[in-house]
């Protein structure tokens, strides 16, 4: 549990975040010393060895999203949730809405979304002074969204 001082009252702001960040953000897929071309080849991989072919389609699959989420944890990836806001390095976007319907492999693989930018340790350090100079600053008078982040 962490502890953060915020106007001269510790607080813990694990499970205050916990539930503010409930249902917010993307899913990423993280691992350990992980890069953007070892997730390209391992999801491109899982995709083509799940992906369940369509008779008369040739080149077209049908991709069922559990077994490609299994095949990923089996490579050792996990997802974490993040808002694009302190998003820590090794966090990167994946496929989220599979079709339904036959698609070809190609154009699946192809639609891993852009990525977004890490945010960089003076950029975290930055938000966490403004964001302690903002609980300082608003004392009583703090909205109930400002009061929900300080205290």
């Amino acid at each position: 549990m962490s502890l953060t001082r915020c106007g001269g009252l510790a607080v813990s702001i694990t499970p205050l975040l916990s539930l503010l960040l409930a249902g917010c953000g993307q899913f990423y897929w993280t691992k350990p010393s992980a890069t953007y071309q070892q997730l390209v080849v391992d999801h491109g991989d899982c995709i083509e060895k799940n992906g369940v072919p369509v008779n008369n389609q040739p080149g077209y699959v049908i991709v069922p999203e559990w077994n490609f989420r299994a095949c990923m944890f089996g490579r050792g990836w996990s997802r974490e949730q993040w808002t694009a806001h302190g998003l820590p390095p090794s966090r990167y976007r994946g496929i989220e809405d599979f079709p339904t319907y036959p698609t070809s492999m190609k154009s699946i693989i192809d639609s891993i979304p852009e990525q977004p930018q890490p945010v960089t340790a003076s950029q975290q350090e930055k938000g966490s002074l403004i964001q302690s100079l903002d609980c300082r600053n608003q004392g009583g008078s703090a909205s109930p969204a400002q009061r929900a982040r300080c205290y």
